[in-house]
């Protein structure tokens, strides 16, 4: 009797946490956390808008908005800020503004040293409001034309920069004679959840 009462005491500790060990695996669950991919089997040939990925407003009231033009991307002067300039330029006679009086000779040799970094596509380089295509974009996303949104993959990032590049926007945006812009493309790949696999991208 106490031999077996003895066993008993000895095994119980070892039955238990085999019987807590197989009531945890019965309850594991292999996607238990994990958040729902959906996917969308075979290629797709989509069309729709493309924008840059890395603005914050993508409402469809803002996306549906013109990109900005060049001459409302440049900093804006006033007339008095103007004819101050051209005065100062044309007579080489010192500066002032909020009375600090700047020499002529400074204020040559400061200039030309300002206006050698502002060359046009400084400005193209800069984000646009709108979302538009900027020649500071490096991610890339789409609305489609059923109005769903989705970014490129890293593939697709390097695949539209390419397609944006190649084009006549693009090329002008490039050198500075034009700036964002949002164009039409046809694309065909995969959906993985938010994101576009693409496998080729065009310009429409």
């Amino acid at each position: 009797m106490t031999k077996w009462l003895l066993c008993v005491l000895l095994f119980a500790p070892v039955a238990g946490a085999q019987l807590d060990q197989k009531t945890n695996k019965e309850n594991m669950v292999h996607d238990r956390g994990q958040t729902p991919i959906r996917r969308e089997t075979g290629t797709l040939s989509v069309t729709g808008m493309l924008f840059d990925a890395g603005c914050k407003d993508r409402s469809s009231l803002n996306l549906s908005t013109p990109a900005e033009s060049l001459t409302a991307a440049m900093p804006v002067e006033t007339t008095a800020e103007s004819h101050a300039a051209a005065g100062a330029k044309n007579s080489g006679s010192a500066a002032s503004a909020h009375g600090i009086t700047v020499d002529a000779k400074t204020l040559t040799a400061e200039r030309a040293d300002i206006v050698l970094h502002q060359v046009p596509d400084l400005t193209t380089r800069q984000a646009d409001p709108s979302c538009a295509v900027t020649g500071g974009t490096f991610g890339y996303a789409v609305r489609l034309d059923d109005g769903r949104i989705l970014n490129l993959d890293e593939g697709g990032n390097t695949l539209a920069a390419e397609a944006v590049l190649a084009s006549k926007d693009g090329r002008a945006m490039l050198n500075g004679a034009a700036y964002g812009f949002k164009p039409r493309v046809k694309m065909t790949g995969r959906v993985r959840g938010d994101r576009f696999m693409v496998e080729q991208i065009h310009t429409e």
